[in-house]
């Protein structure tokens, strides 16, 4: 209970320590690099977190996030895609009050498919990245947050 009350008083300071991961694929086509960050190096450097971000850059190379979350999708896509979801729906004969529905449920379809934390995660596809972040989180007792990642191919721009 204690060290519960102690990590919440960890969910306020700024997470300024953390690790670079590169990853590239054993064919040497795809490469990773992730940026995740905690509160302290001490966090940063443990055997937990290093598995993590290790694992993680591997999700990323398989996986082909567009974006972290939701909320980092230009709107201009958001509005895009809501245009093509709606289309197909009506397209299909959905009556108008069922059309929203669909596009929002398709919506989160979109998300878990293109935004890294709703993706199922590789190693593990019963939860989310989201979820697996989480989990680190409460075993460090340490906010963890994923900064930025490029994932490079070779062939594709």
């Amino acid at each position: 209970r204690e060290r519960g009350k102690e990590f919440l008083g960890h969910r306020g300071r700024e997470t300024k320590e953390g690790r670079v991961e590169a990853y590239v694929h054993h064919s040497g086509k795809v490469g990773v690099l992730v940026e995740v960050d905690t509160v302290t190096d001490f966090a940063a450097n443990s055997q937990e977190f290093r598995e993590f971000i290790r694992n993680l850059a591997m999700h990323i190379a398989a996986a082909k996030p567009r974006w972290i979350s939701p909320d980092d999708v230009p709107e201009e896509v958001l509005e895009e895609e809501r245009r093509i979801l709606r289309a197909q729906a009506e397209k299909e004969g959905k009556p108008p009050h069922i059309v929203e529905k669909i596009v929002e449920g398709r919506l989160r379809k979109f998300f878990e498919e293109n935004c890294l934390l709703k993706q199922p995660y590789v190693k593990d596809p019963s939860v989310t990245v989201e979820d697996v972040l989480g989990e680190l989180g409460r075993k460090i007792s340490e906010q963890v947050v994923i900064r930025r990642f490029a994932r490079f191919e070779v062939g594709e721009e």
